[in-house]
């Protein structure tokens, strides 16, 4: 699908993304992280907005259908949760999106994709900021994940620029 407005950097409605000339919506501009070398197994949302939030997942199944998954409990002011997407109904393989339910507020949808594995090795930072009406769901960064375990204390390496260089995380590894 090719976007209906092709004038550099403006986005169209009927998109997921904003487009240049001749670059389909799947393709992002190159920044489209579904890509199955990141293959994501969890997903970390902060809330920094004046509102309690659930997190949900957005995917396509086999029969071209979006499916919104069921959300998680409240996420209230400055809290933060961490969730593995196949527990909640993204099957292995999928691509998904990350969806901001905001109680009695407007919900939001990532712009970015990414493809869930239960062995993947990041994980999707996003960040929720506003009010109930006027708010945001901002992608802050794919981590790495070492190890099976999902304790936030791990030791993590960000991921930067659109090249998905991994430079591990200096501040977390610092001991003086």
């Amino acid at each position: 699908m090719m976007c209906s407005n092709k004038d550099k950097n403006n986005c169209c409605d009927s998109c997921c993304c904003c487009c240049s000339h001749n670059q389909s919506c799947n393709d992002n501009g190159g920044k489209d992280v579904g890509d199955e070398r990141y293959t994501v197994r969890r997903v970390r949302l902060t809330n920094n907005g004046w509102f309690v939030a659930r997190l949900q997942f957005v995917y396509v199944d086999s029969q071209g259908r979006s499916i919104r998954t069921r959300g998680t409990g409240d996420i209230r002011l400055n809290q933060t949760v961490q969730v593995d997407p196949g527990d909640y109904g993204v099957p292995e393989g999928a691509t998904f999106r990350i969806h901001a339910s905001v109680v009695a507020g407007r919900d939001k949808t990532s712009t970015e994709s990414f493809v869930y594995g239960s062995s993947g090795s990041y994980g999707a930072d996003f960040i929720t900021t506003g009010t109930t009406l006027i708010n945001s769901l901002v992608f802050d960064g794919l981590f790495w994940i070492y190890g099976d375990s999902s304790n936030d204390s791990e030791p993590r390496g960000e991921v930067i620029d659109d090249e998905f260089h991994l430079q591990q995380n200096c501040d977390e590894n610092q001991e003086s």
